[in-house]
């Protein structure tokens, strides 16, 4: 059977979807514990710079459920993340643990490296600590650059 894969910007109706995706997201994938007031806040925030149109939010839908997001941005001293003005900067990717290692990440990358690109961007860049072979396979390299915001290896494309 096969599966339909969606990618759509987020709405407010996807407010509780979105919320329960950071739940799994900070704790496991970055480890960050979060307190549910930790993760309202959270969640407001991003919602809030979606709302401003400072970040993009897009989800990722399998057969019509929310399974992974991915954030990004074109960095200008609006946001509160401006390391390279003017580049994209992709923030966030989450994909669901069970659906990991089948190419829906991949997927994600490649639409807002579009959308990046249909605002005409320049370069796009990111921060990881433990992720840099996925994004190696997606095409970036490492710049030997490490974020003054979060530490993380600065990776390019």
């Amino acid at each position: 059977m096969e599966v339909s894969c969606e990618i759509c910007e987020y709405t407010e109706k996807d407010r509780s979807v979105f919320k329960e995706m950071l739940a799994v997201c900070f704790p496991q994938d970055y480890k960050i514990p979060l307190t549910e007031a930790q993760l309202e806040e959270l969640c407001n925030e991003i919602i809030h710079q979606v709302t401003a149109k400072i970040v993009f939010l897009d989800l990722l839908l399998l057969d019509k459920v929310a399974k992974g997001f991915i954030s990004y941005q074109v960095d200008t001293p609006m946001s509160d993340w401006c390391e390279k003005e003017n580049w994209g900067f992709i923030r966030e990717i989450f994909i669901a643990p069970d659906i990991r290692k089948m190419g829906y990440g991949k997927i994600l990358v490649e639409h807002a490296e579009r959308k990046l690109t249909d605002l005409s961007v320049p370069n796009i860049y990111l921060t990881t600590d433990d992720s840099i072979d996925f994004w190696i396979n997606v095409g970036y390299q490492k710049t030997g650059e490490v974020s003054e915001k979060n530490k993380g290896y600065i990776l390019i494309k």
